[in-house]
């Protein structure tokens, strides 16, 4: 990692300072340190420790220099080009040097665990540990809405509890909001592209905040505050450094939303997540981004096989279906990708939505269920819950990779029957017997009862389907009869049965798999 000499002067423990000229917003541009040098020519990625006495007397500045100084630093070196940090003479150079080595190995070890959760492609609340650490203050993440992405401070100091915990979930609160946002000031911190000091009335906190932009659109800002320590020069800079890896976290994390606002979110959450009631105000909040109640909608639900990279599987695919398809909301919920699709108001029919999924299907590891239409919004949680199940289903029978609803819902809901204990358990005594019967016999019984209820109870079809005579098989259902006394003209039992053979069916073609 890139330091400054701001920042090593921050960590530094136990020295006297005799002088400093340092500038807090100074660029990260130091590398290692280095304990003297015999060259005139001084390297800007260098950190140089000298005694005042043993400096080169005739240094080249070809650009910026860095250097600590045991004394006085001579007066050729006190110019624009360097900057400097005079230490007693009496410290100890190799102490000193030994420490400042410390310094750039505990940075370097913070850039190594921020890298190896971007490339694990872990959510960006992974970063609280870390960054605690460092700052040892409260820090909040938040996106363009002011919603809270992750807020970290000490929650074993009770006295600052009832500050925190309050706004660790979610947006920011609408009264909080409105005065902040009713202040010209504040508005004008959004155009800031540099650390910058910033005073909070509302809190009684001061602040240090980094924006965060992506091809020059705000997306969100990392705060730190003044609540547990004092402000250190060094916060600027670290607080940038930090900003970087966040805006990394965010893009590979983000959610994906067309036309997002904060009013839609909030409606998504409530009622998808939080299970509230649809209410009267959601119609305003649809009608924001040009959709009504009444219009028509599916749901799809796409996932992939669980792994420790499925947050990066996820988002990557969120990206892509974003621009895949019109009209939609989408976002990551129980492993999956969600995507409402509007289809009163999108320019693709059904059949082209069907045929664009299929294809990005087709060439991923992806599988996707889609739910039932509807024509009310109010409904939305259900729908939802619909793809779901049967994505869910999609990843357990992979013979295909998108299942609609309306065409798999019997072999979904039978896929969990037979999940839950196992085709043998749904068996009643009667129709074990006919199995044992069967067995015994080599007699065929359960097959013709199967063949039965499978051709709508046609005895003449069943004839059909088993090649056997009339008279054959009158005598076999008699047996039938005899063996279990099961009433065939109850519309109950014959549904009993016709659901046992087909979780009976399934099963066995799984086990042959």
């Amino acid at each position: 990692m890139l330091l400054n000499l701001t920042i090593i002067k921050d960590f530094l423990k136990d020295c006297v300072i005799l002088q400093e000229t340092l500038n807090d917003k100074e660029p990260r541009r130091l590398k290692y340190p280095v304990l003297g040098s015999e060259s005139t020519i001084l390297d800007e990625s260098h950190l140089y420790l000298f005694h005042s006495e043993k400096m080169p007397s005739r240094p080249i500045f070809t650009s910026h220099v860095s250097i600590i100084c045991l004394g006085y630093l001579p007066g050729i070196y006190q110019n624009d080009n360097c900057e400097s940090l005079c230490l007693s003479s009496d410290t100890d150079l190799y102490l000193l040097f030994s420490q400042i080595q410390e310094i750039f190995s505990l940075f370097s070890d913070y850039e190594s665990k921020i890298k190896n959760l971007l490339i694990e492609g872990r959510p960006v609340q992974e970063l609280k540990g870390l960054a605690y650490s460092l700052f040892q203050t409260p820090i909040t993440v938040y996106d363009k809405f002011d919603r809270i992405l992750f807020m970290v401070y000490d929650n074993t100091r009770p006295e600052f509890l009832d500050l925190y915990e309050s706004y660790e979930i979610g947006y920011v609160p609408e009264d909080e909001r409105s005065i902040l946002y009713n202040n010209p000031g504040f508005l004008d911190t959004f155009q800031t592209k540099e650390p910058a000091f910033s005073s909070n009335d509302i809190y009684g906190t001061d602040i240090i905040y980094a924006n965060l932009f992506e091809q020059e659109i705000y997306c969100g800002r990392l705060i730190i505050e003044n609540t547990y320590r004092s402000f250190r020069s060094s916060d600027y800079s670290l607080v940038k450094w930090l900003a970087d890896y966040v805006l990394l976290f965010m893009k590979k994390n983000r959610q994906f939303h067309f036309n997002i606002s904060r009013e839609l979110e909030l409606l998504m959450d409530q009622i998808l997540i939080n299970g509230l009631p649809y209410r009267s105000d959601c119609d305003t909040v649809l009608n924001m981004i040009g959709w009504d109640r009444e219009d028509e909608y599916v749901c799809f639900a796409t996932t992939t096989f669980a792994n420790k990279n499925i947050d990066e599987y996820l988002n990557d695919g969120a990206h892509y279906l974003s621009e895949l398809f019109d009209s939609q909301y989408i976002y990551i919920y129980h492993n999956c990708i969600i995507q409402i699709i509007n289809l009163s108001k999108s320019e693709y029919p059904y059949h082209d939505i069907l045929r664009r999924l299929n294809l990005f299907l087709t060439n991923t590891a992806y599988y996707s269920g889609s739910s039932s239409f509807f024509q009310d919004f109010a409904a939305i949680r259900i729908y939802v819950q619909q793809a779901l199940s049967m994505a869910e289903y999609a990843l357990l029978d992979r013979k295909n990779r998108l299942y609609e609803y309306r065409q798999n819902v019997l072999a979904m809901m039978l896929s969990k029957l037979q999940d839950s204990y196992g085709g043998r358990t749904y068996c009643i005594g009667e129709l074990q017997q006919l199995m044992k019967y069967d067995a015994e016999k080599g007699s065929s019984l359960v097959k013709t009862l199967k063949c039965y209820i499978n051709n709508n109870l046609s005895i003449t079809r069943t004839i059909e389907k088993l090649y056997i005579a009339r008279s054959t098989c009158l005598y076999r259902f008699k047996r039938i009869h005899q063996l279990t006394r099961l009433d065939l003209e109850d519309p109950s039992v014959i549904l009993y049965l016709h659901i046992l053979f087909q979780i009976m069916d399934w099963e066995s073609e799984y086990a042959d798999e």
